[in-house]
């Protein structure tokens, strides 16, 4: 699922503001794009400030600091996502610890990271449980994908007070990669039990088909 370019959110994660951004966007699914509507749909927040920081943020003060940084530097390798890809920035005095693509500064969009060959994103296999059935494994979008598209410009993510953990940016993550899979692999049905399916002239794969706006699709 493909989501048209929103404004671009700033998502904080926090004791005080716990606010589990909606999907910063949703990555395709081959031999297209089936996965993009999700997760940007699910970050249509509050615009970024001018003169903020893009991309990931921990503002977990100096003490916090180092740990969360080696965790990051293991966690990015873990995915496949190289220190070149990426500028991490520190400061000294407050401990802030900041992850951004080094992509241009005016470089916004998460929808065609796949397409970028320097990006090299494939898919995740994740299983799905079923009731009553053994858990199904489907293709989709994968965390290194979620990650770059954190990772860009024109959005941040912060954690801070109860959310400086490393592990708090990992469930992000999987969240956000559980939502798109099970968007894609949704199946409805109505109340007096018959199938549903997608309106054709609208949607092609849970997506809106070219030329058709959202909100159309959507009303």
């Amino acid at each position: 699922m493909k989501i048209p370019n929103s404004p671009p959110p700033t998502h904080q994660m926090s004791a005080r503001h716990s606010a589990p951004s909606l999907l910063a966007r949703i990555l395709p699914k081959p031999p297209a794009w089936h996965t993009s509507l999700i997760l940007a749909a699910l970050s249509l927040v509050a615009p970024l400030a001018q003169g903020s920081t893009d991309g990931i943020q921990f503002d977990c003060g100096s003490r916090l600091a180092p740990a969360i940084d080696v965790g990051m530097s293991r966690y990015l390798a873990e995915l496949g996502i190289a220190p070149t890809l990426y500028e991490r920035t520190l400061d000294a005095q407050t401990g802030q610890l900041t992850y951004a693509l080094r992509t241009p500064a005016d470089d916004h969009n998460t929808l065609d990271l796949f397409k970028r060959p320097a990006f090299d994103v494939g898919q995740d296999t994740v299983l799905l449980p079923q009731a009553g059935k053994p858990a199904v494994a489907v293709q989709t979008v994968s965390r290194k994908e979620i990650m770059l598209a954190l990772m860009q410009h024109g959005r941040q993510t912060v954690f801070s007070d109860a959310a400086c953990d490393l592990q708090a940016l990992k469930d992000q993550v999987a969240l956000r990669q559980n939502i798109v899979a099970w968007s894609e692999h949704l199946h409805w049905g109505w109340p007096d039990g018959g199938p549903a399916r997608w309106h054709t002239r609208y949607w092609v794969d849970g997506t809106p088909a070219p030329g058709r706006g959202l909100h159309t699709a959507l009303l």
